[in-house]
């Protein structure tokens, strides 16, 4: 069975925390995200400890047979909700399917939001295509793409053919939410 993890990164040990961070800083990451400047580990444990009593962001390493490969986060919740994702180059095209669609139903029926927001560099196409097949909409295209998603509309992309084809795939996958309590 393959070993897949969402891990709060409140809880991630301090190798992971080490991996999380090379890979963040990496020149493919980097290019793509809102923010490109590189983070040193203390700027991150010290952001982490900020994170412990903040309850309107969570964010959680992705984490395949031991090996950091990714993030997803959600912020803002009660607010206008957004999320975000990235993966390592090496990451496997199903794991980069599963994670969001796993998130997805985690940002819908658990938080029980109805509304969820994306902002992606133009130069994303990737995300923009891929946030797209999960239902999202443009609502703003500027150098900062910004892309909607309600919940009906994220079902319904989910029972169609593209998405149902990854759902029938992650039972090949051991997949682990861990959730810091602390919140």
């Amino acid at each position: 069975m393959n070993n897949l993890k969402l891990k709060d990164y409140l809880l991630l040990t301090n190798d992971e925390n080490k991996e999380l961070i090379k890979l963040r800083n990496s020149d493919e990451i980097r290019q793509v995200s809102l923010t490109q400047n590189i983070i040193t580990l203390d700027e991150h444990l010290l952001w982490l400890n900020k994170l412990k009593n903040d309850k309107t962001k969570q964010y959680f390493a992705v984490i395949y047979n031991d090996n950091v490969l990714g993030g997803v986060n959600v912020f803002d919740i009660d607010l206008q909700v957004k999320w975000g994702v990235f993966f390592s180059n090496k990451t496997p095209l199903m794991i980069k399917s599963i994670i969001p669609i796993c998130f997805m139903d985690y940002i819908f029926n658990t938080l029980r939001c109805e509304k969820l927001y994306a902002e992606i560099k133009k130069l994303n196409i990737n995300a923009i295509s891929y946030n797209k097949n999960l239902g999202f909409e443009v609502v703003q295209d500027k150098n900062i793409v910004t892309m909607e998603l309600n919940k009906s509309r994220y079902l319904k992309a989910k029972d169609g053919m593209i998405l149902k084809r990854i759902v029938r795939k992650m039972s090949l996958y051991n997949l682990k939410m861990e959730i810091a309590n602390e919140k």
